[in-house]
């Protein structure tokens, strides 16, 4: 905008210097924070350099010292504060809360990035922002686990164990049937299939167990329960073993 332009023009004193800190208010417009000037697109550059009505022989080039300074005077037009790690605390009881019902990581970043964005803060490098979220969907998912095995009798627990013994006469474990379902209940597999619902419901009312635990959440417990063998899974402690075969167990049964 003219008031933009007019702003830059104020503040710098070449063209160089006038295009460098023209894109570094654009791009952080779009992005949310100040990216490496090398990296601006070559088509953002000439989009800008043209708006500007500059030479195309006009480079972003600007030393440290000024880099640093046109960072300053951006946050200052923008009216945004520099990253500081209070922020992350400062959200941190939000994104529990979100992570206690959205397990994938990616829709808990997108809310982490809005609500900085929305208290005026420079966003971090995404590699703060995605390790701290994954610290927190971590805490939250153990602290599921850990409710869920509160919850379970000896019986439950040696009758979950049971599941990853291997059988030597078959060479497999019941967790292994428990992955796969039986042929479509045609006729002539008809008995196979109740059989294996049979089996199902044998193992008991699993939802007491789990309903503490948000639906996506069992959903992606039990996905995660699909592609591990059981000598994998008795590697995973406790809490988020059984939480895993419970889930898969409930999907199984809701089927």
């Amino acid at each position: 905008s003219s008031v933009e332009i007019d702003y830059l023009k104020s503040n710098t004193r070449n063209d160089n210097s006038l295009l460098s800190m023209a894109l570094l208010l654009k791009t952080f417009q779009w992005l949310g924070y100040f990216p490496e000037l090398e990296t601006v697109s070559e088509n953002i550059v000439e989009h800008i350099r043209f708006t500007l009505k500059l030479d195309t022989s006009i480079k972003p080039v600007i030393t440290n010292t000024t880099l640093y300074i046109f960072h300053q005077k951006v946050r200052s037009y923008l009216k945004i504060n520099p990253y500081n790690r209070s922020i992350l605390n400062e959200i941190s009881e939000i994104l529990f809360e979100v992570a206690h019902y959205r397990d994938n990581p990616v829709d808990i970043i997108n809310i982490a990035i809005s609500e900085i964005t929305n208290r005026k803060y420079e966003l971090p490098a995404y590699r703060t922002i995605n390790e701290f979220v994954l610290t927190i969907r971590k805490k939250v998912n153990e602290k599921l686990c850990k409710e869920l095995i509160s919850k379970l009798s000896e019986d439950m627990i040696n009758n979950l164990e049971a599941l990853l013994e291997l059988d030597t006469m078959y060479n497999r474990t019941l967790y292994n049937d428990l992955k796969q379902f039986p042929k479509s209940p045609t006729l002539n597999h008809i008995k196979e299939w109740l059989d294996h619902l049979e089996w199902l419901e044998s193992l008991g009312n699993t939802e007491s167990y789990l309903n503490h635990i948000p639906y996506q959440k069992l959903i992606n417990f039990a996905e995660e329960a699909k592609v591990l063998d059981a000598s994998e899974m008795k590697d995973i402690n406790k809490p988020k073993r059984y939480t895993l075969i419970l889930s898969l167990i409930y999907q199984a049964q809701i089927k």
